[in-house]
């Protein structure tokens, strides 16, 4: 919101010793709206979070890992 970013992303990963690190099991981009504040998009991030998370319960089997390149994230890993 701050960057006036259009979209967000949520992610769930391996957990791993660093901090948001590990490999990636599924992700989602959330579309953030001209009228957005931190509620209504963490509201939208848990919607989405629940949704995905039952998703990979259900293909636990077949989920296919995306390493992470830190180099490229936003916060570029800090």
């Amino acid at each position: 919101i701050l960057n006036n970013e259009k979209t967000h992303g949520m992610s769930w990963h391996v957990m791993v010793d660093k901090v948001d690190a590990g490999d990636i099991l599924k992700q989602a981009l959330i579309d953030v709206t001209p009228d957005e504040n931190a509620f209504s998009l963490n509201f939208k991030c848990y919607e989405h979070a629940i949704e995905i998370f039952a998703e990979l319960g259900e293909n636990s089997a077949t989920v296919a890992r995306a390493k992470q390149t830190i180099q490229q994230r936003s916060d570029n890993g800090n």
